[in-house]
């Protein structure tokens, strides 16, 4: 089974992490800020491949304590575009991240 960190259970973070759990092939950790918001999908869902987790993934220590306790094979964003994910290594640049905004279609 693969192994997928969501992060943010909004709605975008909401529907990949259901589909994904649902799809039966994944191990999906769906992680929000608030983590009654993440427990609430979780527990809309009923999957039991699908756990939620309460991190600030803005915060490049806590979002690597995270890997490191709960190792994925894939990350998925579902953030908002004016989150930054800082990489832990070069605190100046935000790490690249792929943007699914359809402002980036244009």
């Amino acid at each position: 089974m693969h192994r997928v960190l969501i992060l943010g259970a909004g709605k975008i973070g909401a529907l990949i992490s259901g589909l994904l759990a649902e799809s039966g092939a994944y191990d999906v950790q769906l992680a929000d800020v608030d983590g009654a918001a993440a427990e609430a999908v979780a527990k809309a869902h009923g999957a039991a491949n699908l756990k939620s987790f309460a991190l600030d993934a803005t915060a490049a220590t806590a979002l690597q304590r995270h890997l490191f306790a709960h190792p994925v094979d894939a990350v998925i964003s579902s953030l908002p575009t004016t989150a930054t994910l800082r990489s832990p290594r070069r605190r100046a640049r935000p790490a690249r991240t792929t943007s699914t905004s359809p402002r980036m279609w244009r």
